[in-house]
């Protein structure tokens, strides 16, 4: 390959968006897929276990799921879905679908701790 060829070659990064300890990564979607319910209205990405707050998304908007590797999808069906928390600027979801990772804590020779909110 050509030097020239290679600087005109860009990586390109998923893209991601977070709120709190809440990262949102555009994913392709896993087939296999358990549908996890919304409550009051709302499907709820997190829960903060200090303050009762919660990371969501309204249910009209989107899917929630549990994919065969065990990980949470979230997947946004309007053209744009509010994601929303009390103590958060709120995100302007486009409509795709979204790996939901919890920010964990690192303590040396520890087991990862989520991150209370």
């Amino acid at each position: 390959m050509s030097v020239a060829h290679r600087t005109t070659m860009k990586k390109t990064k998923p893209e991601q968006y977070r709120q709190g300890d809440v990262l949102l990564v555009a994913t392709e979607p896993a087939a296999k897929k358990k549908i996890i319910k919304a409550e009051d209205g709302k499907l709820i990405l997190a829960r903060g276990e200090a303050t009762g707050h919660h990371h969501s998304v309204a249910e009209q908007d989107g899917m929630l799921y549990e994919n065969k590797h065990g990980l949470t999808e979230l997947e946004i069906q309007a053209a744009v879905a509010p994601f929303i928390h009390p103590e958060h600027k709120e995100i302007a979801l486009p409509k795709k679908t979204y790996r939901v990772v919890r920010q964990r804590e690192y303590v040396p020779k520890a087991v990862p701790n989520q991150v209370r909110d």
